[in-house]
């Protein structure tokens, strides 16, 4: 009885031992990420120094009439920055490390950024609307780690991972549109 009650407890102990492991390497993870995030913003809005290109796809911008039919005010600016590297055999293939996304509807305005490691791995998204505000921390294989809403940690939730899928796939769908540029 004795040696069961030890095993148990040896056991426990290990269980709360991985996730402490865990919770540490998840914390160090979202460290490293607002570390980067930072880095790659100070290069972004010092332009003098920065050593990132940037690309822009501006939509409906200064139109005369910025109305669609049955959408109201319509336009979203997308600026894309990122160096330039050498991979797939080419010479000028483009590194992306944020993608900054701005959206004017009628009823509101949204903020969208994206951010990429060195390798091109998707590693946080900040996604604000009038409805809701995320923030979408990855681990190196694109799985969420952390997910803030406003400033609270939640559990993913399904309409939360929808709005990371939906942001993701833009992103991949940008990215492809803009390495074919030239």
């Amino acid at each position: 009885m004795l040696i069961r009650i030890f095993t148990l407890q040896a056991f426990l102990l290990c269980v709360f031992s991985l996730f402490q492991t865990q919770v540490q390497a998840q914390n160090g993870r979202i460290q490293e990420i607002k570390e980067i995030y930072q880095q790659v913003k100070k290069q972004v809005n010092n332009r003098e120094e920065s050593s990132f290109h940037k690309d822009q796809l501006i939509t409906n911008h200064q139109s005369p009439n910025p109305g669609w039919p049955a959408v109201g005010v319509y336009s979203e600016a997308i600026t894309a920055y990122y160096s330039l590297g050498t991979e797939e055999g080419k010479t000028y293939y483009k590194n992306f490390r944020l993608i900054d996304i701005q959206g004017k509807r009628s009823a509101y305005k949204e903020k969208t950024e994206i951010l990429y490691d060195n390798k091109g791995r998707l590693m946080f998204i900040y996604a604000q609307t009038a409805d809701y505000e995320y923030r979408f921390y990855f681990d190196n294989q694109g799985k969420i780690i952390r997910l803030l809403k406003g400033k609270n940690q939640i559990k993913s939730t399904a309409s939360a991972s929808q709005i990371a899928r939906q942001i993701q796939q833009k992103a991949v769908h940008l990215i492809k549109t803009l390495r074919e540029f030239y």
